[in-house]
């Protein structure tokens, strides 16, 4: 009795299994001669359709020297490709959410299976191709270097950043704790901007980057406006390399030891904070205090 119930729950399990790759029904998957890969799934149950690009450029791709600008970028990035239109009343990205998570940045919109074609040739250009107008990145950094400023010396923030940077000691600006206010507010527009233009050469290329198309339109139609657009940009090497510059040799790490008989057992975490020291004069102590 025992061996065939041990039967029956594989072989429901092996059901499981195979209903839970299954593709859903009007799904498909292609790849440009660009390498940018291009999913679509056919919904004709609803009117519209929704359009999402995703390239591998989230916080965690950050550098020390770009902290911030990852976030930034994605800000710019709905009006990076109204500049090459005849007209700005053109300009199809109005509606456009932006989101720089922490593996990815993701852009997305919704709109009339009329207005596809259009949608996808601004949001090419401003993936492939951006333009960063004065008025709009001064806008943006302004906003950017207030924001960061006003987190690093709130209550929460100062925590956060604190705790962040020794717990990710390694590579701290690959969160959003760890961006210095001080060495983002020198940053002038000029500056910014090449930045901004290394990360668009870097890391927002055809093979970084993924489309999503789905809702009222059909596979083929999809396709062929995704090639008409992004895949008219050519594909550009990878040059993301891994983080290994940055580490760090722990094997000297120092180890302290707090003790005292009104201590609870039960405590396994203690934040040391100091009121009187903004985000780096921290740093700059604890590098001392973990020194001869």
């Amino acid at each position: 009795m025992k061996k065939i119930s041990i039967c029956i729950l594989l072989h429901l399990l092996t059901v499981f299994s195979i209903f839970s790759l299954e593709m859903p029904e009007g799904f498909s998957e292609y790849v440009l001669q660009n390498g940018m890969h291009v999913f679509v799934l056919e919904d004709f149950s609803i009117p519209t359709v929704r359009i999402e690009y995703t390239a591998r450029a989230g916080i965690g791709m950050q550098e020390a020297e770009n902290a911030g600008f990852f976030p930034l970028y994605s800000r710019l990035f709905s009006n990076a490709g109204k500049y090459t239109l005849a007209s700005e009343t053109d300009h199809a990205l109005k509606s456009l959410s932006n989101e720089c998570n922490a593996d990815s940045a993701r852009y997305v919109i919704t709109s009339a299976p009329a207005e596809t074609e259009g949608i996808l040739q601004q949001m090419a250009t401003a993936a492939f191709s951006p333009v960063f107008q004065d008025s709009e990145l001064d806008s943006e950094l302004r906003k950017m270097k207030d924001e960061i400023a006003d987190n690093a010396f709130s209550l929460s923030g100062f925590i956060n950043s604190s705790i962040d940077s020794r717990i990710f000691s390694e590579s701290p600006w690959k969160h959003d704790s760890g961006i210095y206010p001080a060495l983002f507010k020198k940053t002038t527009n000029s500056r910014c901007r090449k930045i901004l233009s290394e990360i668009a050469y870097r890391y927002y290329s055809p093979q970084n980057s993924a489309l999503f198309i789905s809702g009222g339109i059909t596979a083929k139609e999809a396709l062929k406006t995704a090639e008409k657009t992004f895949g008219l940009y050519k594909a550009r090497p990878v040059t993301i390399q891994p983080d290994s510059h940055h580490k760090k040799d722990n094997s000297g790490q120092k180890t302290f030891v707090l003790t005292d008989s009104q201590l609870s057992e039960e405590m396994n975490q203690i934040v040391v904070q100091f009121t009187s020291l903004n985000m780096e004069q921290c740093d700059i102590a604890a590098t001392i205090m973990n020194s001869r």
